[in-house]
């Protein structure tokens, strides 16, 4: 086992410098501290155990809801080919969210999201070390695996500090990572899960990885667990929102999801106003916001530029589930591309999405049959480029193929 205090990066200079020196010793510390507790909780456990220990494996993300919602098929493929091993899932919070009722999963850990400001939040906090040296020390698994396509670090050092007797790793691309970690994660591996040759849709992508651990994955469709609180919630929420549509004498009922965690993603604000209120005044297409609290100040100003345009104000506080169940339950979902977005096309509901063009064919449009369609700019200029009359387009598109509606007992 591989057992270092921090994940790899390329730090800041001033990381290195004697004055930071206190924080890195911190750090360290805690790590250890935590490492040791856990140590000796694994140990107090295996002594008192009156039952034969469990076989276990660990499985971990360090990306977004999205990339979440494309990978359930393969780790539900994981999970049927050892079925006598429990899964242990660690990843950010909302992938933990979005598999917290999967029957499939026995054990989640909230980890922070990777990328640069992950590791940087590794690094810098000794509480998250703390308890990443808990949770290393605590468990033991059979198998550790790390299937993503593009690697990150804060992933690559969990993979190795992991204390497993097999340990899954990808020689994945250099998106986020450079080349002397993929090498390093690579040599610390008993196994190296190869690629997609040709690439393709993520979802293809996890199911070449199912076939690298002895799993066919003929559906890839993700699949959703809501438990019967969200359902309920969500067909509560629905009939509001259709007694609304009644009340406005609406044609039809379109969800926004106009902004997510990263801005380049967007699109402006004032297009979407004028989206939003063609929508309404040529074709009495009632529209409510979807977005968490980071994303209200946008959704504030779309509304501010509406005037008198009616719209159904953001929900708040919605569990992963229950955004799905409500998305599932529109006419049309309108979004960037962003983590509700791939939920709203596992719901099969149609689903228009604004997309900057990057990575084309990676996450969008999905492999058919699909209820999606992407829309791109023509002149490079990402998600702003696209015209206001495409979208208005795409969504009476759309709504003339929504299915009939599904009414909630």
């Amino acid at each position: 086992m591989t057992l270092c205090t921090v994940p790899d990066y390329k730090w800041p200079a001033e990381f290195g410098r004697w004055w930071y020196a206190p924080v890195r010793w911190a750090g360290a510390l805690a790590f250890i501290a935590g490492h040791l507790l856990g140590h000796a909780c694994a140990a107090w456990n295996e002594k008192s155990r009156r039952r034969p220990a469990v076989k276990r494996i660990l499985v971990i993300r360090t990306d977004g809801l999205g990339d979440g919602v494309l990978f359930e098929p393969a780790l539900r493929s994981l999970a049927s080919r050892y079925p006598q091993h429990a899964v242990h899932l660690w990843a950010p919070s909302l992938i933990c969210e979005l598999f917290k009722t999967a029957p499939y999963v026995r054990r989640l850990l909230p980890i922070p999201r990777g990328a640069k400001h992950g590791n940087l939040l590794v690094f810098n906090s000794p509480a998250w070390r703390f308890i990443l040296g808990f949770a290393l020390g605590r468990w033991e698994f059979e198998l550790a695996v790390y299937p993503v396509e593009s690697p990150e670090p804060l992933g690559n050092w969990l993979l190795a500090c992991a204390r497993a007797t097999e340990k899954w790793a990808v020689d994945g691309d250099l998106e986020n990572q450079f080349n002397w970690q993929r090498d390093d994660a690579v040599a610390r591996a008993t196994k190296v899960l190869s690629r997609r040759p040709d690439g393709g849709h993520e979802l293809l992508r996890n199911a070449h990885f199912a076939a690298e651990w002895g799993a066919d994955v003929s559906d890839v469709r993700p699949k959703l667990h809501p438990n019967d609180g969200s359902l309920q919630i969500g067909y509560t929420r629905e009939r509001y929102w259709r007694s609304e549509v009644a009340r406005l004498r609406a044609s039809a009922l379109v969800g926004v999801v106009p902004a997510g965690t990263v801005p380049s993603k967007n699109y402006p604000a004032a297009k979407w106003a004028e989206i939003i209120a063609q929508l309404w005044a040529k074709h009495r297409v009632l529209v409510g916001f979807f977005g968490t609290d980071a994303e209200a100040p946008v959704i504030r100003e779309i509304r501010a530029l509406l005037g008198s345009t009616p719209t159904l104000p953001r929900d708040q506080g919605l569990d992963v589930h229950t955004l799905a169940v409500i998305l599932g339950r529109l006419d049309v979902v309108l979004s960037i591309d962003t983590g509700p977005a791939h939920l709203a096309l596992a719901e099969q509901v149609p689903t228009v999405v604004l997309s900057g063009g990057q990575y084309p064919g990676r996450f969008f449009p999905w492999p058919a049959p699909s209820t999606g369609v992407v829309l791109e700019s023509r002149d490079g200029e990402g998600p702003a480029g696209i015209d206001v009359a495409d979208v208005i387009n795409a969504c009476l598109d759309a709504l003339g193929r929504r299915p009939r509606l599904r009414i909630a007992v």
